[in-house]
């Protein structure tokens, strides 16, 4: 049992810490959350999925974001970085990093390192939150994810407008060896600021053997103000997990970011794939969304280009 060896030096380094996320009477705040993040990664290594969730707050998991994907993908990343042998932690400035979901009154940012078989991997943090009486993980980012959200605020362009709606628009040919899914309406953003003159949406999807795919999405929205709003509030929420930041020649308006694939597991570092490609292009008050997953490290972004390139293509062709 060669993972719960090291997972034991954690825990020796961690014994003071109660069972219930208690503390020895005079720790900080700081020292508290520490131990929490340190009882998240033990637990990960050890196969415990339970105990890791109980670390995490109510917003972690959702629809789209189940348990069982995120034990697949938690494997999948302790595979690539390899086995744990200890986690380090420290209090480190929020620069305005949020946590998911509610607000809360009490929240903190905890930096963090891996040291494991394979190397030390840096720059990681975490937003704590005080919940339920003790302190909680709730969202992640990295050092390459600050800059990357500076850069998309830079102010979103808007495109030509087009008349067509969302699910015309749509109307694009599947991937080269993918198979269809999703054909839908999209719901409205659970975010309040998002919903403000939304109108009507479409979503597809196509995916790719075993796992990952594209998704295409259309928004229509009441005025171009409030399409530019909505994509802004949805980059600020993605731009902390984001590696990069990048523009499609062809569409010089539309705004791209790299994020990690594994990145909402906590193991995966910035700089090793997989990766998940967003597009975004405001054309008049109708938003335009590309997605593509999973994309190995140092791929280029072909894959949402060329299906943003379809979506303007066809509504070229129709003069709209």
């Amino acid at each position: 049992m060669r993972i719960r060896r090291f997972v034991a030096l954690i825990t020796m380094v961690t014994a003071s810490a109660c069972v219930d996320g208690g503390s020895p009477a005079g720790d900080s705040d700081a020292t508290i959350a520490g131990r929490s993040v340190e009882r998240y990664f033990t637990a990960l290594a050890d196969g415990d999925l339970a105990a890791a969730m109980d670390e995490t707050c109510a917003a972690f998991v959702g629809p789209r974001r189940t348990p069982k994907l995120f034990a697949t993908q938690a494997k999948a990343a302790w595979k690539a970085v390899g086995i744990l042998k200890r986690v380090r932690t420290r209090e480190v400035p929020s620069d305005g990093f949020r946590p998911l979901g509610s607000r809360f009154d009490r929240t903190m940012t905890i930096g963090y390192t891996l040291t494991t078989t394979r190397g030390t991997y840096s720059g990681y943090r975490v937003a704590m939150v005080y919940n339920d009486g003790r302190w909680r993980l709730c969202g992640w980012v990295t050092s390459r994810s600050a800059r990357s959200c500076s850069r998309t605020r830079l102010a979103i362009q808007i495109d030509t407008p087009t008349s067509l709606a969302p699910r015309e628009l749509l109307r694009v040919e599947a991937p080269p060896g993918m198979t269809s899914g999703e054909d839908r309406s999209a719901p409205m953003s659970k975010r309040l600021d998002a919903n403000l003159g939304y109108q009507k949406g479409w979503t597809r999807t196509w995916n790719e053997p075993g796992f990952g795919g594209v998704r295409v999405s259309a928004f229509q929205y009441r005025s171009p103000r409030q399409a530019v709003a909505f994509t802004n509030s949805t980059l600020a929420d993605r731009c902390w997990d984001t590696v990069g930041v990048f523009t499609d020649p062809a569409a010089p308006t539309a705004i791209g970011t790299r994020q990690r694939g594994y990145g909402w597991t906590g193991i995966q570092p910035p700089g090793l794939g997989p990766y998940i490609d967003n597009l975004w292009l405001v054309r008049g008050r109708t938003v335009l969304f590309v997605g593509a997953s999973p994309l190995a490290e140092g791929s280029d972004h072909q894959q949402v280009f060329s299906m943003m390139h379809a979506i303007l293509n066809l509504t070229n062709s129709k003069g709209k």
